[in-house]
């Protein structure tokens, strides 16, 4: 087990009245159990907290006001892993994948997987089924994304 604890600080200038709904709360799931969070913001309303129907999140909704967001949110987790030989892992086709992992393959505003067919195609189409493929993905998207804040927009996307 890994005890994990982190912070987020988030800060926002508000030019009038916004409505914001945040997925920030620590994901609360068989293997990864929150032993401690708290939560802070300087909005002039306390935020509700409520389930996502479709993906189980927990999302916080608040109003702010004009002027500056400040919102603060700290967790402790425990964190069960799963540890067995990566060569075991076997790549799945889409018609033998659990019901529940398809939500996560959808296109979406940030990951227009719809889109990248073509990319990943010729990218990652020629490598072998399995773990090392996923591996490969995973070591490609990080060489070519970063954070920076104040970069993006509401139309930017994984593309």
């Amino acid at each position: 087990m890994i005890r994990m604890e982190f912070a987020i600080a988030l800060q926002y200038g508000i030019s009038g009245p916004s409505d914001f709904i945040f997925n920030l709360h620590a994901a609360q799931t068989p293997s990864q159990h929150v032993v401690a969070e708290r939560i802070w913001s300087n909005a002039p309303t306390a935020p509700v907290v409520f389930l996502d129907p479709h993906f189980g999140n927990r999302l916080m909704r608040m109003r702010a006001v004009t002027g500056t967001l400040d919102i603060h949110y700290e967790a402790t987790v425990d964190i069960q892993h799963y540890v067995c030989d990566s060569a075991s892992i076997a790549e799945l086709p889409l018609d033998a994948l659990p019901p529940e992992v398809l939500p996560y393959l959808l296109p979406s505003r940030y990951c227009p997987s719809d889109r990248m067919g073509a990319v990943s195609a010729w990218e990652f189409g020629q490598l072998p089924r399995g773990y090392a493929r996923v591996e490969a993905i995973s070591r490609w998207v990080r060489q070519r994304t970063r954070f920076a804040p104040g970069t993006t927009t509401s139309a930017t996307t994984a593309l």
